[in-house]
């Protein structure tokens, strides 16, 4: 069976429809030719693909789904809920890209006229139920919960805010700016500008208008009309005018970023980030650009320093780490291999033994469940 599974496309922020390949159709745009003889095809011993049954036609589609309603029910039997059973349901392979996992809890509800979200928070606690509900959301919803968390207090979350704005496509901060202000008299730009100092907005301001640069082929002479000017004013006095350097950075692409922070260094004998690091010295412009920089030229270490940062005891986030690890989760495969080998690299230790080490209990589990090696994650979320 061909069954359209729909995912947000990487790199538009729109939710497209993919076939799903089974091993059966690995091409299903791919079609024998009507007139083809059979005893020709025979010789050639090409291979001849059953038709698969129709969306809704297949019997164990419908068991497997209806299986795993009937678990998550039995575990919220009683007063308490087994947890090792919303572990290994909520986190199947087949549940792990978000619109899937989306329409389950829709089948849960329709079947079970309950309501599986009301029921988590009923029957879980702690930063457990905190990530089984981040999990439920998907990436959409969570990215505009922690918006709304970060932005709720007299003065907003820096930190959240650079986790969900930061380094990420036009597409999808087209998305989390629509999906935000879609409840009536919201407007997350003015939000945003009433929450940070004026240098700090400029560069949310550069991003949430879609100013960033598109992949395309890089062009060197400008690349190093922008270094010598990085240069300019790093080396400049004290009441240079710096937020040249802040639209330069925050309206590049990745492969930009990497292209100025090589053609500096191979200029100037120094590293951008250093220069970067001292001229904005202690202030949340600092962690912003670092951050922009660091993901661009290294996105493993990157990723593992975030996790890092907010596992070690003196550091330590749980909500922070939460939103940053279902990140990785949706970002795929190769991200989270990127992240353990980095981990290891960079820490001495796998990121196994630190959630090991960090976490406790049902919470640590479904953490391992997620992100630690045995992960086979390949929805892309970027």
């Amino acid at each position: 069976m061909r069954v359209p599974i729909r995912q947000f496309g990487h790199t538009t922020g729109h939710q497209s429809q993919q076939w799903h390949k089974s091993p059966l159709n690995p091409n299903p745009n791919q079609q024998l030719s009507r007139h083809t003889p059979v005893q020709d095809l025979q010789r050639s011993k090409i291979n001849i693909h059953l038709t698969l049954a129709s969306p809704g036609h297949d019997e164990r589609q419908n068991i497997e789904i209806t299986q795993a309603i009937d678990k998550l029910q039995e575990a919220m039997t009683g007063v308490g809920c087994d947890n090792s059973t919303f572990i290994s349901v909520l986190t199947d392979s087949k549940f792990q890209d978000p619109q899937t996992l989306h329409q389950f809890t829709y089948d849960y509800d329709s079947q079970t006229t309950l309501n599986l979200a009301e029921q988590i928070e009923q029957k879980t606690q702690g930063f457990f139920r905190v990530a089984l509900m981040a999990l439920l959301k998907g990436p959409l919803d969570h990215d505009v919960y922690t918006l709304e968390k970060a932005l709720s207090g007299e003065d907003a979350d820096k930190r959240a805010l650079n986790d969900v704005l930061l380094c990420r496509s036009n597409a999808n901060i087209r998305g989390i700016v629509r999906k935000y202000n879609s409840t009536p008299g919201r407007d997350l730009v003015q939000l945003i500008r009433s929450k940070v100092d004026e240098d700090l907005f400029r560069l949310y301001n550069v991003i949430l208008s879609g100013a960033r640069g598109e992949d395309a082929v890089l062009d060197m002479t400008e690349i190093d009309v922008k270094v010598a000017e990085i240069q300019r004013l790093i080396e400049g006095s004290p009441t240079t005018d710096l937020t040249p350097i802040i639209d330069i950075l925050a309206s590049a692409n990745d492969a930009g970023l990497r292209a100025m922070s090589s053609a500096y260094e191979n200029k100037y004998q120094r590293k951008l980030d250093h220069g970067i690091a001292r001229k904005f010295c202690g202030s949340s412009m600092e962690d912003a650009l670092l951050q922009i920089l660091d993901y661009a030229t290294d996105r493993g270490k990157s990723d593992a320093d975030g996790l890092w940062n907010v596992l070690r005891p003196s550091t330590k986030d749980d909500s922070i780490f939460i939103y940053r690890a279902l990140r990785l989760y949706w970002g795929g495969t190769e991200r989270l291999q990127e992240v353990h080998a980095a981990y290891k690299k960079t820490y001495g230790m796998r990121l196994l033994d630190n959630l090991n080490g960090s976490l406790s209990g049902d919470y640590r589990e479904l953490m391992i469940a997620l992100i630690g090696e045995k992960s086979t994650s390949t929805y892309m979320y970027r």
